[in-house]
């Protein structure tokens, strides 16, 4: 069998592929602009009044982003409580940070690196509060405070943190695309190698790396996804 080259599909291949890697460096590889050194390390406390923490009642663990409607433990015990939780991050590079906080029946508190950023009072019902901060690169310390106020008049407290890069949702879809780009190239360079004896079978094999190659890209994709969001 012999085997002849298309140039002009193995240029446009070869074009498709640099444009792809070139989006790719650009765009894929600064989706991760911070990591947290360790998940939110929280105390939980008795408040006997508004701002007054009292004796410490417990530790837990929240994740980096987390939601509790309604905050489980003050469903357990008579007496209002709050906590404390401190968690370090570690910026990659100086970038924009949205910090949003949500708060009901109580008050939430967003403390970095000693500064209050968000200070939510919120009786009911809920509060939503968003700031959004410039950090440099390296590590930053954030420490979130919650307790219900005083008198207790509901019994569904709601505490909620999420952090959030500006414009990490187009970086995905963009390196996505460079993902695409990348495979695309590959597949149309491939197919420049034009067979002039030809075979169903030789058609069939080059379908069957056509899926291998668009499985790969969709599995790449889906995962890229799944880890950043």
């Amino acid at each position: 069998m012999v085997i002849n080259m298309r140039k002009d599909y193995f240029i446009i291949g070869l074009i498709i592929l640099v444009l792809g890697v070139i989006t790719q460096v650009g765009y894929g590889f600064q989706i991760k602009t911070f990591e947290a050194t360790q998940n939110w390390q929280v105390t939980y406390y008795i408040m006997p009044e508004n701002g007054t923490w009292g004796d410490d009642i417990g530790t837990d663990t929240f994740p980096i982003n987390f939601d509790y409607d309604p905050l489980s433990i003050a469903i357990e015990r008579t007496e209002p409580i709050g906590f404390k939780s401190n968690m370090e991050i570690n910026i990659l590079k100086d970038t924009n940070v949205e910090f949003s906080m949500i708060a009901d029946d109580g008050v939430i508190i967003l403390i970095i690196d000693g500064e209050v950023l968000i200070h939510l009072e919120a009786p009911d019902p809920d509060k939503e509060e968003t700031s959004e901060n410039f950090l440099s690169a390296g590590k930053h310390n954030l420490e979130v405070q919650y307790y219900q106020l005083v008198p207790v008049l509901e019994d569904d407290p709601h505490a909620s943190f999420r952090i959030l890069v500006p414009g990490k949702e187009q970086r995905i879809l963009i390196s996505s695309g460079g993902i695409s780009l990348i495979f695309t190239g590959i597949y149309t360079a491939f197919i420049s190698q034009k067979r002039e004896v030809g075979s169903p079978k030789n058609v069939i094999e080059k379908d069957i790396i056509y899926v291998i190659f668009i499985f790969i890209y969709l599995c790449l994709t889906f995962f890229t996804i799944l880890f950043f969001f």
